[in-house]
């Protein structure tokens, strides 16, 4: 039986590692125990978020670190939709998959808008909001199989306003206000990937689809979710259980629970709360478990890589670990 690797990872400020470093001994070691971790994990296709804001340079580092990968890029010229300084890469052992590409950022906008309305709290007036790091699509076959792969790195809500009026837990209000539009913000570019795949199901029926990467949900999640919200991210991108054949499973829903965490983050916001959040993810079509096609992911094919990072990070000091992500991933077995 063969079988393929896919991981998504968050690998922390990769700008910082490349071509300019830092005046810093730290960034030249964790270059290479950053590429290191990628091998331990070994996966076959693997999406990188924080990556490089060049991908000339992001390249290089691929070519010098990890000859065994290659970095799937886009022709010269064409957009990917992406601003900022962490940029979204794939990469994948081309021996295993050998006819990757990316699909151009145009086929996104025929499916879901490239700016749509947000109102923020009733506010009757109108805002717009975009992806700041439009989701990449990887498309290759594997086995006679179709597959496509849609890496998402949402934008980050952190907010380093004070959350509470000084000696107390009562909400500052300016803190509220950020927090509640950085939000919706989030929420608006999770509905936009879903209408991205609906697009999908309408010319599919049976798409062999991935959805992965950091999805940002995770710092003040619950009491936020709690005290204004009602609805997590995830929800909103697994869809609607009335349309079930087109519901997303998580790769990590039958994983130990105490092991479905992928960092630490004291959160400021609930202090109550156990620091160990997940916030990476990843997400599968319904016809990869359900028999109809011949490749699926198995049971307990889903894992957060704790043994690999950890051994790969023993005895290093916080400026040298790898991330302060875990890369998550999952076994696709041709039948």
């Amino acid at each position: 039986m063969k079988t393929l690797k896919l991981a998504c990872w968050n690998v922390e400020w990769m700008n910082d590692l490349w071509p300019d470093l830092k005046p810093s001994k730290f960034h030249i070691d964790r270059r290479t125990h950053v590429a290191e971790e990628i091998n331990e994990v070994g996966a076959d296709v693997m999406c990188i978020e924080e990556g490089t804001s060049k991908p000339e340079d992001m390249r290089d580092y691929i070519e010098q670190f990890l000859p065994d990968y290659r970095l799937v890029t886009r022709p010269d010229g064409e957009k990917w939709g992406i601003e900022g300084r962490q940029w979204i890469y794939f990469i994948v052992r081309p021996e295993v998959v050998d006819n990757a590409r990316l699909m151009p950022i145009a086929e996104w906008y025929q499916k879901a808008p490239r700016k749509w309305t947000v109102h923020y709290w009733g506010d009757l007036e109108e805002s717009k909001h975009d992806h700041y790091r439009l989701p990449q699509v990887l498309r290759f076959d594997w086995e006679g199989q179709a597959i496509e792969i849609v890496g998402a790195h949402l934008k980050s809500k952190f907010n380093f306003e004070n959350p509470f009026k000084t000696g107390t837990q009562e909400w500052e209000i300016d803190f509220v206000e950020k927090a509640l539009k950085a939000r919706i913000k989030l929420a608006t570019e999770a509905a936009n990937i879903r209408q991205y795949l609906d697009g999908r199901f309408a010319e599919e029926a049976n798409p062999a689809i991935f959805l992965m990467g950091d999805f940002n949900d995770g710092p003040g999640k619950e009491r936020i979710e709690r005290e204004f919200m009602f609805f997590d991210l995830i929800s909103v991108l697994q869809g609607d259980v009335y349309f079930s054949d087109r519901f997303l499973n998580h790769a990590l829903f039958d994983y130990k629970q105490d092991l479905r965490w992928s960092t630490v983050f004291n959160d400021e916001t609930d202090p109550d709360r156990d620091p160990h959040i997940l916030l990476d993810h990843i997400l599968f079509t319904q016809p990869l478990v359900n028999g109809i096609l011949p490749v699926q992911v198995p049971a307990g094919a889903g894992q957060v890589e704790h043994v690999v990072h950890n051994r790969v990070n023993a005895g290093l000091s916080k400026k040298k670990i790898t991330s302060d992500h875990r890369p998550v991933s999952v076994r696709l077995e041709c039948l």
